[in-house]
This record gives C-alpha cells, sequence and structure tokens, in this order.
C-alpha cells in the first residue's frame, strides 16, 4: 500500500496498519539517540514495575510501569524532535482517518528490556489515561474511527526483541477482550517489522507483546491522536504517574501540528542559517510568502505580499523557495540545507500557513 486513503482503510477494517521503514534513517538516528540520552539521564531504578505498580522518577514526567519506563512528556524535554516524529507520510494517513483538524492528546517514548515478561493484551479505549473501567462504563461500540495511537519502532522488531501481536477487528465489531489477557490468542497476527516502522492502531484494538530474548533496550514514540469534537480523558497529556486518573488538571489537547512543539522544532531548524529564505505557497504573481531568517539575523516568521526581484529556487509538495538578490554557491548550498532541515515541518504544520494568512488579512 502507498495511498494514505488504503492505510485508513486497513485501520477501520482491520484495526491497525503497518507502515513499514516508513521513517529515515535521519529521523530514526535522531529519535533513538535522544531517546537512549533521556533514559540515561533519567537512570530509572528498573526499567520494567510489576503489574499494577508504577516507580516515579523524580524531576520529570516519567515512571516505570508494567509496559516499561515511560517519558509521559517527549516534546516537552527535546521539542526539536517534533520535525522528526511527525513525519508528512504518517501525518496524511492520520489526516485521511481523523480529518485535518484532529488533536494530539499525547507523545511518549516507551522504554524496556529483557526483564519485561509477556506484555499482557490491552487496549486504549477512551486514550491512554481516561480511567476506563469496563464493570462501571460497559464495552463501547464504534462505528468510526475516532482515536488512534501510531507506534514508531527504533529497534527491529523481530523475535529476538519481542514481535508486537494484535488482534485484528473492524472497527464497529465487539469491543471486549475475546479471551485471556495473559495469554496468546487464536486469530493474532505476530507484527514483525524493521527500524523505522510505524503500526497504527484503533484505540478498541486489542494488542500485545512477547519478551524480548536479549539484554538491551527495545524503545518506540508513542502518539495518541483523537478526532476533533471526540471527548478526551481528564488530562490528555501524561502526568508523571499516569495511573492517577484522577487528577484535576484542564485538558490541553491542540492539533499537533499548532502548538508549541511544532514552533519549537521550526525554529530548532532555522537555528544557525545565516541566510534569508522566503516559503511560496500559491503562484508567484499572489501567492503568499514567508521570510525565514536564521538565528543569525534573529529567528522571525513575517508574511509578506510577494515582491519582484525573488528568485525561485526549487518547488516541493505545493511550496515554492525562492530568495532575494543574487547568491554565490556556497550559499546555494547553504539554501538548500536550510529548505531540507525547514521542509518537513513546514508541509506538517499548517499553523504555518494559517498564521500567514491572518497577518497577511490584517
Amino acid at each position: 500500500m502507498t495511498n494514505p486513503s488504503d492505510y485508513a482503510r486497513a485501520v477501520r477494517d482491520r484495526g491497525y496498519a503497518v507502515l513499514p521503514g516508513l521513517f529515515p534513517e535521519e529521523a530514526i538516528s535522531r529519535l533513538d539517540r535522544a531517546v537512549t540520552e533521556l533514559v540515561r539521564q533519567a537512570s530509572p531504578p528498573v526499567m520494567v514495575a510489576p503489574e499494577g505498580a508504577y516507580v516515579p522518577v523524580r524531576g520529570r514526567a516519567a515512571g516505570v510501569h508494567h509496559v516499561g519506563f515511560g517519558l509521559f512528556r517527549l516534546l516537552d524535554d527535546r521539542p526539536e524532535l517534533a520535525g522528526a516524529i511527525f513525519q508528512p507520510a504518517l501525518t496524511d494517513v492520520l489526516r485521511a482517518l481523523l480529518g485535518d483538524d484532529m488533536e494530539l492528546e499525547l507523545v511518549a517514548a516507551i522504554v524496556s528490556d529483557e526483564t519485561r515478561p509477556f506484555l499482557r493484551w490491552h487496549s486504549h479505549i477512551g486514550g491512554n489515561e481516561s480511567g476506563f473501567d469496563p464493570e462501571r462504563d460497559g464495552w463501547p461500540r464504534f462505528s468510526q474511527v475516532q482515536r488512534v495511537n501510531t507506534l514508531v519502532y527504533l529497534n527491529d522488531i523481530d523475535d529476538e526483541t519481542g514481535p508486537l501481536l494484535v488482534h485484528p477487528r473492524r472497527v464497529d465489531e465487539p469491543t471486549a477482550p475475546p479471551g485471556d489477557v495473559l495469554a496468546e490468542w487464536r486469530g493474532q497476527v505476530a507484527v514483525r517489522v524493521p527500524r523505522g516502522s510505524v503500526v497504527i492502531l484503533d484505540q478498541a484494538t486489542w494488542h500485545a507483546a512477547r519478551p524480548k530474548r536479549s539484554p538491551g533496550l527495545r524503545m518506540f514514540v508513542s502518539c495518541c491522536f483523537r478526532a476533533a469534537g471526540v471527548p478526551g480523558p481528564k488530562g490528555t497529556r501524561a502526568v508523571a504517574d499516569p495511573t492517577q486518573t484522577e487528577a484535576t488538571f484542564e485538558s490541553s489537547a491542540t492539533n499537533p501540528f499548532d502548538d508549541e512543539h511544532s514552533r519549537a522544532a521550526f525554529e530548532q531548524a532555522l537555528a544557525g542559517v545565516a541566510i534569508r529564505l522566503v516559503a511560496v505557497r500559491g503562484e508567484p504573481s499572489s501567492g503568499l510568502t514567508f521570510e525565514l531568517c536564521g538565528a543569525r539575523l534573529g529567528t522571525s516568521l513575517t508574511a509578506t505580499a510577494m515582491q519582484p526581484g525573488m528568485r525561485c529556487f526549487q518547488e516541493r509538495d505545493g511550496i515554492a523557495y525562492a530568495y532575494r538578490g543574487s547568491l554565490d554557491p556556497t550559499e546555494l548550498v547553504e539554501l538548500r540545507a536550510a529548505i531540507e532541515a525547514v521542509h518537513p515541518i513546514l508541509t506538517a504544520c499548517p499553523s504555518i500557513w494559517r498564521e500567514g494568512r491572518q497577518s497577511r488579512s490584517r
């Protein structure tokens, strides 16, 4: 499959979709290095806690439970990773599922090792911190996909590292578990994928994982997204202890590409770029333009009218990149590098374009 609508259909029809090797190596390497370093800094006393236990890590929104060690506010720790996490190809699939105005509930890194036993079957109905209780609330039924989790694997997932187990289900089928959550199920699918792959799971899709056979870390980045208007859990960004579902803090779900993390990632990508860039959407004669200035010129983002003397450098994904004046070969190389840095964020952040349109209309 290559079409976003095909992957979206797979989630509706089977409860999950696998996008093998979706993330470029550069992005996965950045995430791998960052998560490994954050684990080293946090120095959790153990990597896995017994079922029902939680070991908080002081001074961070992090802790250890039966799934592993969780960094529950990954982008608060490392906002510059937004550009690596929100890959345009994945964004297209999510928008096909949830709409252009989808919201982000959680970005977390989950790290475990060989001490984790079979990870019991579970789902994420209502969101990761919803406090959903089937005995109290009953098992719901859904007619459409309302919320998904994305798992971006930083390791190869195979028999050595512990395959992900998924129990396929159509979105409108029953949501109760079809078997013992501590045993493997008939009809399950064992997902084995290379590093850089993504698995998208509907909130009611049951999944588990086999143990890791050898020493070392098993790592993935998990994001939870919901369609606009879908009620969220009491806390839509994880508190330090995700088991405390009665936390009384305000909901802060946002469009993942419209919040401060995207802006921080955008500015980080521009850091050190010493030349003036202009990104143009639409026809050069009437299109909206942006001046993007590097750190040495003072990072800024301002919308301007297209002006004479601008030269188109390259066009990608409906965005034309232009510059003013003349540039020598060294500066053109720098311009190309700058475009490579900012392009993924520009294409994933409609807020940048919307902000420009609003500025222009004032």
